[in-house]
């Protein structure tokens, strides 16, 4: 988002614009500096005058404009709480901006966006700077998901419970079915699974639409291995909800590691009749035929995740396992290179690169496992297959 989206927010209302019309823009100015010679107490006037200055990208001037007026009308509208708050961020004072961020509904956006362009470049330091920041800012639900998803995926599972934490302090009901529930979360975050179970099951008996109950009940068994009582719990989802398809993907893991394959597949098979656009169900077949050497079958999948998400590096990759194993090597490296291509990452080319050897293309292997290095000086299997193949040279 740009400067101009966030100063045009109204609410929870994001308003999309395209580029600003400059000329008429100049128009709107004019008036609103009009209605303030008319009438020098208008701050109104003087704050949309500043916002549309924003919208024109005249941080400097939009400034001007603001200190102008008073503290106490200037901080009526979170528009301008935000961008005081975006020169704190700009002047690299992160701390300051988000305690302006957190008394507006533009902050969390906003964060998220400085998040995933640091996700972007491989920055992760900056991105768990910031995201300790956005604990401090009052989140949404949805925000709190992705939030407390992000410190998991790194091992930051204090911070991920705090965030469950903080969404249930925050709510002014303390005995609705989300305040038991974002309880339970911390606590099953924290491994405290009696107390997880009883705190969802309270909210179970306060709420009107159970099946989330039951998820989280399914994705507590299932993180303790009782493959059985969490497929009672993803089945009960379904039962009250027909409409969520995802669950039929988790009961067939849950059927697999019971040892019921037929019907994993026909469940993995009802979730592709049912979301016609998702590729995951045939991943999902995919990965149980490489694990079970079913390469044809394997490729079979595979071909048709692509089919329906072309740019899904995952599947090309389970296309060059399965044509690896079916002795295919020119495809197998083909596919493969399409994943990396999609997905650049080490492991996949270490894979590519040994496959380049193993067809007897040792240059083009040694190229690869260079280009590892420039990104990932530390891949010790790549240094110990250079050391190799330069002793036999």
């Amino acid at each position: 988002m740009k400067l101009i989206d966030y100063c045009l927010i109204k609410d929870n209302e994001i308003i999309t614009v395209q580029e600003p019309d400059i000329e008429l823009l100049r128009k709107v100015q004019a008036n609103y500096k009009q209605a303030f010679k008319v009438n020098n107490r208008n701050y109104s006037a003087l704050i949309n005058l500043g916002l549309s200055h924003c919208i024109s990208s005249e941080v400097n001037l939009a400034q001007r404009v603001f200190s102008m007026i008073p503290n106490r009308r200037l901080f009526e509208d979170q528009r301008v709480r935000f961008f005081r708050g975006f020169q704190y961020w700009l002047n690299d004072e992160r701390r300051q901006a988000t305690l302006l961020f957190s008394s507006t509904n533009i902050g969390w956006p906003f964060l998220w966006e400085q998040m995933q362009h640091f996700l972007s470049k491989g920055d992760l330091q900056n991105v768990l700077n910031i995201a300790e920041l956005a604990l401090d800012i009052k989140l949404s639900e949805d925000a709190s998901h992705k939030l407390s998803a992000l410190f998991l995926q790194n091992d930051e599972n204090e911070k991920a419970a705090k965030v469950w934490r903080n969404f249930a302090d925050a709510l002014a009901d303390k005995n609705s079915d989300k305040y038991w529930w974002a309880l339970g979360e911390e606590a099953r975050i924290k491994g405290e699974s009696p107390n997880a179970r009883k705190l969802y099951e309270q909210g179970l008996s306060l709420t009107d639409t159970p099946y989330f109950f039951y998820e989280r009940l399914a994705f507590l068994e299932r993180d303790l291995g009782n493959w059985a009582e969490a497929l009672f719990y993803f089945q009960e989802s379904i039962r009250v909800n027909p409409d969520y398809f995802n669950g039929y993907l988790y009961i067939g893991d849950m059927l697999i590691e019971l040892g019921n394959v037929q019907g994993a597949m026909s469940s993995y098979d009802h979730f592709n009749v049912i979301n016609r656009t998702s590729a995951t169900g045939y991943l999902k077949k995919a990965i149980f035929n490489l694990q079970s050497v079913d390469f044809l079958e394997a490729r079979a999948n595979a071909l048709a995740a692509i089919a329906r998400e072309p740019d899904n590096a995952q599947a090309y990759y389970y296309l060059s396992k399965s044509y690896y194993g079916l002795s295919e090597s020119a495809k197998a490296i083909e596919a493969l290179q399409i994943a990396v291509e999609l997905r650049p990452n080490s492991d996949w080319l270490f894979l590519l690169g040994n496959w380049y050897e193993d067809a007897g293309l040792q240059s083009e292997a040694i190229n690869i496992f260079k280009q590892i290095l420039i990104s990932d000086q530390d891949f010790e299997p790549v240094i110990i297959k250079l050391e190799s193949l330069n002793s036999n040279d």
